[in-house]
């Protein structure tokens, strides 16, 4: 039952937010037309399109720590949550912020980097407590 949300859930997430993202690849222009200063939907609209790999890593994120939820398996979630943040997030920030030339796109690669991350992190700790089968 919950491989099945889970999966249900994913093909939502394709389904709503391949459209949905998209704007975020058009919100320059859409800024522009609303009368915002052509510098800030520049700015604006360059930190949008970095943004995209943050929406797919963020909400399959969530719907993974739903699903080690239903399984009473709070900890697995804590632990993986204290790893990202508190070790890889700062050093990942520091580094495409600080040591990339992207500057303020840094702040928002960062955010799918992380999100991605954390996925990533996830997955196999789902395999190893015998969860695979959500997948």
């Amino acid at each position: 039952e919950v491989a099945l949300a889970f999966q249900r859930a994913m093909l939502l997430v394709c389904v709503i937010g391949v459209p949905i993202t998209a704007l975020l690849f058009v919100a320059r222009p859409i800024l522009a037309s609303t009368g915002q200063d052509a510098v800030v939907s520049a700015y604006a609209g360059n930190f949008c399109a970095f943004l995209v790999p943050q929406y797919f890593g963020e909400v399959t994120m969530i719907a993974l720590q739903r699903v080690l939820m239903a399984y009473d398996l709070n900890w697995a979630n804590t632990a993986v949550s204290l790893l990202i943040f508190l070790v890889i997030a700062p050093l990942m920030q520091w580094w495409l912020v600080r040591r990339t030339s992207l500057g303020y796109l840094g702040v928002a690669c960062t955010s799918g980097v992380l999100a991605i991350g954390y996925v990533a992190v996830q997955v196999p700790v789902l395999a190893r407590l015998g969860l695979g089968h959500v997948l």
